[in-house]
């Protein structure tokens, strides 16, 4: 499975942005973020993380000169990513 995650210093501001700007209630905030993909492993011992992706990585070429420099930025401080976990059997 392939999932975005959030660090919680992007959880955190992303709050205040959507509930200041975007003009939405609390039903509307972000719950949780991961410090790193591998804390997922500590949820459950069948969960086993493969890889995780900087989601802007690849897309960087479509982005004018400030949506470069931001796209490096949240990349480089691992504010969204993707993350591919897999599902193990259990005992």
């Amino acid at each position: 499975m392939i999932f975005d995650a959030f660090s919680p210093a992007t959880i955190r501001f992303s709050n205040k942005t959507v509930l200041r700007d975007g003009g939405m209630d609390e039903n509307a905030i972000l719950k949780w973020g991961l410090k790193k993909a591998k804390d997922i492993e500590l949820w459950d011992g069948r969960f086993r993380v493969l890889k995780e992706y900087p989601i802007y990585r690849n897309m960087r070429h479509s982005f004018d000169g400030k949506g470069k420099i931001l796209s490096w930025i949240s990349d480089a401080m691992r504010m969204l990513y993707m993350v591919h976990i897999q599902f193990c059997p259990g005992p």
